[in-house]
């Protein structure tokens, strides 16, 4: 699966949660349930975004995060976001590259794989909260695979 479409994947699939507006409004107030209701419609909206791009800017609007914190960096390869336990399809380098990481969970580490799940390294490692980087991986087809407890965030950078 081509990386946009890994991404897409990610975040039409186990990468974002949340409940239908509906349930939203049955625990808060009518100026909440209002609220939950339009962000509701707003997040299936972006759902129907093809660009991953777009579509995170999408997402990243409805949270009502500024726009220049929604550009995706140069030299960002893949991003993903999640809670606890992902496992990745495969995605392409054609240079060398490092992973990126954010952990706000009790445990946190990413296995790099090769494209038929088989392990070939801990790139990531993380005890509590906190924020690292992995050495350089040399080009190729790779998959991830998250085990963390809490939320998370990776970056597979280009590098420089």
């Amino acid at each position: 699966m081509p990386v946009k479409g890994f991404v897409a994947a990610l975040l039409l699939g186990g990468g974002l949660w949340l409940p239908s507006g509906q349930a939203l409004a049955q625990d808060g107030e009518a100026g909440e349930g209002a609220e939950a209701g339009r962000l509701a419609a707003e997040i299936s909206a972006c759902r129907m975004i093809q660009d991953p791009t777009e579509r995170l800017r999408c997402y990243d609007a409805a949270a009502g995060v500024a726009d220049e914190e929604s550009v995706i960096e140069e030299g960002v390869v893949m991003q993903l976001a999640g809670e606890d336990d992902f496992d990745s399809d495969s995605f392409v380098s054609e240079t060398p590259w490092h992973l990126r990481y954010n952990s706000r969970g009790s445990i946190f580490t990413v296995e790099l794989q090769d494209v038929t799940g088989e392990l070939i390294a801990i790139i990531g490692n993380q005890i509590g909260a906190g924020e690292d980087r992995s050495e350089v991986q040399p080009p190729g087809e790779y998959r991830v695979a998250v085990r963390a407890i809490g939320s998370w965030q990776i970056w597979v950078m280009e590098e420089n």
